[in-house]
């Protein structure tokens, strides 16, 4: 049996659509929330999956909701997404779609990116540029772009993976989280190590290569498993999407260089007065969030596989089936591991996923 390790592209995209459908059965009929399309052209196809995913869900007496499928809201330079229901509490309107460019905290993080003061890597501009970023009292207390998790080879030697590398993507039964680590992700850790109670996790798309304004299938597993659900959803490609390992104190350290109390203070952030060291802090909060995720994990592949089974195409059914025979405690805890390696081993569209496994309207 492959599980958790996974080893096709049938078995990546059972575990991807199992997590969807589990997922929507727990968390979607407390809240109806449409499914974003990065764009009108995608929205076609992200339709067709929604559709195939409500004829399985269908077939569960405890769903009784109506997914839906639209287009994301139109990005403007400043935009962002929030990691807290609606934008509730959010300075400025809510749901508005973009800052209002005289609240401090957006200041903060305009500055910022404008003068490069964050470390390398801190204001990646590229594709998936999506900054996050915590607000507490109306400041910006954390600013960090998507980073590329640094692993731990078996030779012992530090390595950063290549990107396109699937085998180093694919996490082996023991292994460590590898990937790559969204703004979103990093603010609500950097949220959890401040102790926050107020404190708000937003992402704001940065650069000009990333417009969608909707949070991956990846990161939306872990804001809804640590209760900060995201104004939408998207099933586009989360490319090697991870949390981070808490025992990997490169990606902490990467995590810790982003505090801002050094910009609110005027010092330089190498002052030593400056309390930004907070690698314990982070490390504890990484774990204790991670747990939480890896605990609904098991739950939402567990009440995915829970379909008629007929719903599922042919040629992925051997692969369903096999999932379907491992996944069968609810308290399966490497069923995290099978969602990284399945996001990992084959890059692409998570709608697709879904409509490659389970049948549409028209399928017979």
């Amino acid at each position: 049996m492959p599980f958790p390790a996974v080893t096709s592209q049938a078995e990546s995209d059972v575990v991807v659509t199992a997590m969807f459908l589990g997922m929507a059965r727990s968390v979607l009929k407390k809240k109806d929330m449409p499914i974003m399309a990065k764009n009108e052209a995608k929205l076609p196809d992200t339709k067709a999956a929604v559709e195939a995913a409500q004829l399985a869900l269908n077939t569960l007496k405890d769903f009784k909701n109506k997914l839906t499928a639209i287009a994301s809201p139109k990005w403007e330079p400043g935009s962002y997404i929030t990691g807290k229901q609606y934008g509730k509490d959010l300075p400025g309107s809510e749901m508005a779609a973009r800052f209002d460019y005289k609240i401090a905290a957006y200041e903060v993080v305009k500055g910022a990116l404008e003068i490069e003061a964050l470390p390398e890597g801190g204001n990646y501009l590229g594709p998936g540029a999506y900054t996050g970023m915590v607000i507490v009292g109306k400041q910006a207390q954390y600013v960090g772009s998507t980073f590329q998790q640094k692993v731990y080879p078996r030779a012992g030697s530090v390595g950063e993976i290549t990107v396109g590398d699937k085998k180093g993507m694919v996490l082996q039964p023991g292994g460590k989280p590898v990937g790559y680590v969204h703004g979103m992700i990093q603010a609500a850790y950097a949220n959890q190590a401040l102790g926050a109670k107020d404190g708000i996790t937003i992402e704001i798309a940065a650069g000009k290569d990333t417009t969608k304004m909707a949070s991956c299938f990846g990161c939306t597993t872990f804001m809804c498993a640590i209760d900060r659900m995201p104004d939408g959803i998207h099933l586009g490609e989360g490319a090697s999407w991870s949390p981070v390992d808490p025992g990997n104190a490169w990606a902490i350290a990467r995590m810790n260089e982003r505090f801002l109390d050094w910009a609110k203070s005027g010092k330089g952030k190498d002052d030593p007065f400056v309390p930004v060291h907070r690698t314990k802090q982070l490390a504890k909060a990484v774990t204790d969030l991670n747990a939480l995720w890896v605990k609904k994990c098991a739950s939402w592949i567990w009440h995915g596989v829970q379909i008629d089974q007929n719903r599922v195409k042919e040629e992925n059914k051997a692969a369903w089936e096999a999932l379907t025979k491992w996944a069968i405690d609810e308290k399966n805890m490497k069923s995290a591991d099978a969602f990284l390696n399945a996001l990992g081993f084959v890059h692409g569209d998570d709608f697709l996923r879904i409509t490659r496994t389970l049948k549409g309207p028209k399928d017979k």
